[in-house]
């Protein structure tokens, strides 16, 4: 493991200073007490001197989370997001580019973060979680692939640096609550460069002022609505957020300045995006990272679509095996959902894959006819298959009311699937815990085979999951990608 490091500026230099042959001792969650009233400070505090004290298993699912996502950016690299990112960066630098490691050549580190975070999120294929409702691991990963060429960190300080970054979304998503989603925003773009500008100064080895200046700049580039869900867009919030995140620990570690106290208070980020159920100041103990990924579970995704649609489908998938052949002689059927969720995937007549995914009647009506759903659910040709288009105008969904309480995807307020075959019977099931969440993980062979299917490399899986962690870390190493 390398020593230690933080950032010192003097004047518009900054050089790296070995904190520990200073003689200073790594800091520990309860050594950390704020020296002003900012949450955010204290938390800058902990995470530029908190060396070591990950778990094993914290440090497991960060490997996961990796694993995934590196799935994920494959599985999304040829999309017509991506092109377009790379199209718009050769715009930008003046010289053509094309897919593959090839697109890489010549990107800045921001050009890289914008176009793994796009490619993470493009299929909706990558993780999630539900106290910041955000898509973590695609902005995450794709900053710190995209930092980790500007340093020379091990495995062990890229996985604490995407603790670090769970840790800042998740506590902001306790404090700000589900109501800050359900105004509209999307969570993956707004706290997500949040996460990404800690994640990245954790990585560049930040003092603690940068790192607080770094997530406090990072408020400036929060946004994104769920208005473009079902576009092209939407993929993009998580490229914009991953290089927002890396821009703002950049400006950071260079000497620029924010305000330490703009989470908390009157017209501060809690205030103006939280919403009726939000709060405006952090009233937590002070325990960070180390918590942050036991207390907040990342959930996995076993289909990519959007999360609202993946209990419906898991229903679908059961009664098609139950129901067999009389699965083509489905006379009606009763979608019920929270209503909160069920908004979010209300497409009714999905034209594009990027519809269709947040489509829940396509969904539900391609899993009951396939008896699965694949990636090949949502490519152009399937979508006006005559035997789902018919399924479909004879399922309703029954959006209800889940109460003031209501939580992301929470087991207290379940999705279920009625239906009635032509001979009059009627057949249904209820999904309360969603696969791949918290209470149902996917298998560290589930993730591999996802991975492997996305079209990653066994060499690339045995390397993300099994390294060393004094090893040095090389993005263009794991990333193994093959030019066109």
């Amino acid at each position: 493991m390398k020593a230690a490091r933080s950032w010192e500026t003097e004047g518009e230099d900054a050089r790296f200073v070995d904190l520990r042959a200073l003689g200073e001792k790594p800091m520990s969650p309860r050594d950390v007490s704020p020296k002003s009233d900012s949450w955010l400070v204290g938390f800058g505090a902990w995470a530029a001197n908190s060396y070591d004290l990950f778990p094993d298993e914290a440090l497991h699912e960060a490997r996961l989370s990796l694993l995934d996502t590196l799935g994920c950016i494959h599985a999304g690299w040829d999309s017509g997001q991506s092109r377009i990112v790379v199209k718009m960066t050769a715009r930008e630098t003046g010289e053509p580019q094309a897919l593959g490691l090839a697109a890489l050549k010549g990107l800045t580190a921001g050009q890289r973060a914008l176009l793994f975070g796009t490619a993470a999120h493009s299929q909706d294929f990558d993780d999630y979680e539900t106290a910041a409702s955000t898509h973590p691991s695609a902005v995450l990963i794709a900053a710190l692939l995209a930092a980790s060429e500007l340093t020379e960190p091990t495995y062990r300080e890229f996985l604490e640096a995407y603790l670090t970054g769970y840790a800042m979304i998740t506590r902001c998503g306790e404090v700000l609550g589900y109501s800050h989603y359900e105004r509209g925003w999307h969570a993956t773009a707004t706290l997500g460069g949040l996460g990404a500008a800690a994640a990245c100064g954790r990585l560049l080895r930040s003092n603690a002022d940068a790192l607080t200046s770094g997530v406090s700049i990072a408020t400036s580039m929060a946004a994104g609505l769920k208005r473009q869900f079902g576009s092209q867009a939407k993929a993009l919030h998580a490229g914009l957020a991953a290089r927002g995140g890396l821009e703002a620990a950049l400006l950071a570690a260079s000497g620029l300045k924010g305000n330490p106290m703009i989470l908390e208070g009157s017209g501060s980020f809690l205030d103006v995006y939280g919403g009726s159920a939000s709060r405006t100041a952090f009233n937590a103990p002070w325990e960070f990272g180390a918590e942050a990924i036991r207390r907040n579970p990342v959930y996995r995704k076993p289909w990519p679509c959007c999360g609202y649609a993946l209990r419906a489908i898991e229903a679908a998938c059961e009664l098609s095996g139950r129901i067999a052949e009389e699965r083509f002689d489905i006379a009606s059927g009763m979608i019920r959902s929270p209503k909160p969720y069920a908004s979010v995937v209300a497409e009714s007549d999905p034209r594009s894959p990027d519809a269709a995914r947040f489509s829940l009647t396509y969904c539900v009506a391609s899993a009951l006819i396939d008896g699965e759903v694949t990636p090949q659910t949502f490519v152009v040709d399937a979508l006006g298959r005559t035997e789902v288009r018919a399924l479909m105008s004879r399922l309703k969904v029954d959006a209800y009311d889940p109460g003031s309480d209501v939580e992301d995807i929470s087991p207290a307020h379940p999705d279920s699937i009625s239906v009635v075959l032509g001979n009059g019977r009627e057949v249904s099931t209820i999904v309360e815990h969603v696969r791949g969440g918290g209470a149902r993980p996917m298998k560290e062979a589930e993730i591999l085979r996802k991975f492997l299917d996305c079209g990653g490399l066994k060499e690339t899986a045995e390397c993300a999951l099994g390294a060393p962690e004094g090893d040095t870390f090389s993005a263009r190493h794991v990333m193994a990608l093959s030019p066109d």
